[in-house]
């Protein structure tokens, strides 16, 4: 049997039990942020279609079938809809990880989770914790400390990150392991990176551990695609994260989008920081986020077909670059004669393939065409630094002969 709550309906049928009333409104009567219709009447509800928005509707505001949303957006019709009780998130969520885990070909065992003590990592420690004996999982907690800032604010905030890393370790019975906070000079995004990096690599191979697990989402994942096509890379490039990739980065969460990992986390009773420095406009990564959640505002479900369609672009790059890429790629390097008769297209993507296979994350597109230009010189024997690689240039190979 319903229940009926003279002073209070629920619409959308979000409360369990209770009649809803589903509402049609034109977007411009309320602002969007992601997935997340607000209203000054009624405060902050989720959205989950187009022009549809589930809302708890006070009986003062509804009239003959009516309901009034605020003083200047006049009556709209309303219809009955059927009650559907609610999920349990939880297990929902825990769900579509095993899923995606199951689809990883050879799934490692022995794993370094990186903890930075936000939601995204908290989430990740908490998921992997909760279905380790399915996997038979090893975990091991990293944290990595930025180092000693000017900023108070980012003092404070990466002090309290590493203790709240060590306490989710220690709750949950788990080695943890940290770096001692000293004085740094990091200042890019691709500073910090290099910077976590290099401590999560050294844990990885001290400890024995098989893989580093990493929070990226789906957003994450999308954000990194734009940048990239804005920084002049190639289809190839949006392939950017991948479940498992070849230098053993897990990634569990990419098909998962931040709402739902923040949403876990708070069903689990867990807490997270958010850093400062997410909210400075001056960060690529940040406009990048912005732009996209404009995006999503003006077309919904925009940044679900955009990442669709990169996906396809990618794995199109992919299936066009295999018949070539087999005949001057070789173990020891590559074939100096195939790849001179290579576009300068063709010689960056096969260049930005091999340095990958190398560790070299962090690189532009002008250092790559300044790679060309070096590799294309007339000498039939030479050896040069570059991108942090000792490069050697003999008559029928190119190669990288160690890395410094």
């Amino acid at each position: 049997m319903k229940k009926h709550f003279p002073g209070l309906l629920s619409v959308g049928g979000f409360h369990k039990g209770v009649e809803p009333l589903r509402v049609q409104s034109p977007n411009h009567l309320f602002s969007h942020r992601d997935n997340i219709v607000h209203d000054q009447d009624f405060g902050v509800f989720r959205k989950h279609r187009p022009q549809l928005l589930f809302l708890c509707i006070p009986a003062s505001h509804r009239r003959n079938g009516q309901v009034r949303l605020g003083k200047s957006s006049g009556f709209l019709e309303g219809q009955r809809a059927v009650s559907r009780k609610e999920p349990n998130f939880k297990k929902s969520f825990l769900q579509k990880v095993i899923r995606d885990l199951r689809e990883v070909p050879v799934l490692p065992r022995k794993i370094l989770v990186a903890v930075s003590g936000g939601a995204d990592s908290v989430g990740l420690l908490l998921a992997l914790s909760e279905i380790q004996k399915l996997f038979r999982f090893q975990l091991t907690v990293g944290h990595v400390h930025h180092g000693i800032s000017k900023d108070h604010r980012q003092n404070e905030f990466r002090n309290q990150a590493q203790q709240l890393a060590k306490e989710l370790a220690d709750s949950k019975g788990f080695q943890f392991l940290s770096n001692e906070p000293l004085e740094t000079h990091l200042k890019s995004e691709a500073d910090f990176r290099t910077y976590r990096y290099t401590w999560l690599i050294q844990w990885q191979e001290q400890h024995q551990l098989e893989a580093i697990a990493l929070g990226h989402h789906f957003e994450d994942l999308l954000e990194t695609q734009m940048m990239r096509l804005a920084r002049g890379s190639a289809r190839l490039g949006l392939g950017a994260m991948v479940p498992l990739s070849p230098q053993k980065r897990l990634r569990p969460f990419l098909n998962l989008k931040k709402a739902e990992v923040v949403q876990f986390v708070e069903s689990m009773g867990e807490k997270w920081l958010e850093d400062p420095s997410n909210d400075q406009g001056e960060n690529l990564r940040v406009q990048m986020r912005q732009w996209l959640e404009d995006l999503e505002g003006f077309c919904p479900g925009g940044k679900e077909n955009l990442s669709k369609s990169f996906q396809r672009m990618a794995q199109m790059a992919l299936e066009e670059r295999h018949p070539w890429k087999k005949d001057v790629m070789t173990k020891g390097g590559i074939r100096r004669e195939i790849y001179l008769g290579l576009s300068l297209p063709r010689k960056m993507e096969l260049l930005v393939d091999y340095i990958r296979t190398h560790g070299v994350a962090s690189y532009t597109s002008g250092q790559i065409k300044e790679l060309v230009k070096r590799l294309d010189g007339p000498e039939k024997k030479a050896r040069f630094k570059f991108l942090d690689r000792e490069w050697a240039l003999q008559p029928d190979l190119i190669k990288i002969v160690y890395d410094i």
